[in-house]
Parts: C-alpha cells; structure tokens; sequence
C-alpha cells in the first residue's frame, strides 16, 4: 500500500460514496497526520473500505486542511 499510484478500485466508487465516507471521518482539526479508513456501502459496487489522508491546500495567504481519499478496496 506504500505505491500511491496503486488506488484499488477508487475509480469504480461512485463520488457520492466517497463524500459519505470522508463524512464519516474524525474532525480533521483534531485527527492526527496518520492515514484513516471508513467502510460504506456503495451502491452497486458494494461494500468499500476507503483510505484518506489529510491534505492541505494553499491558496495565497490562506490554508487549510481537508480529506483526500487516496484509495479503495472491497470488503467482502
């Protein structure tokens, strides 16, 4: 899991899907720097274990961090 080009089935995952998870996910102000999962039911897809991580985007003077999901798996 240590190749970032390798997303699973992240593709496959409808957007919505993605959203509900990462909705899912600790407060990103009190999370720590480690990676976090969540697994939801996605549609016809199905159950899916997807991976995020904190980013943080830069726009002049002003951040701030936000959740990218960077891969998924299926449960089975």
């Amino acid at each position: 899991m240590n190749d970032d080009t390798d997303n699973g089935i992240l593709a496959r995952v409808p957007g919505q899907y993605i959203a509900e998870a990462l909705a899912q996910l600790p407060p990103i102000n009190i999370a720590g720097d480690q990676i976090h999962e969540t697994v939801i039911e996605a549609g016809h897809v199905g159950k899916v274990r997807i991976f995020a991580r904190k980013q943080l985007a830069r726009h002049g003077k002003h951040s701030h961090w936000y959740w990218s999901a960077f891969r998924a798996a299926a449960v089975e």
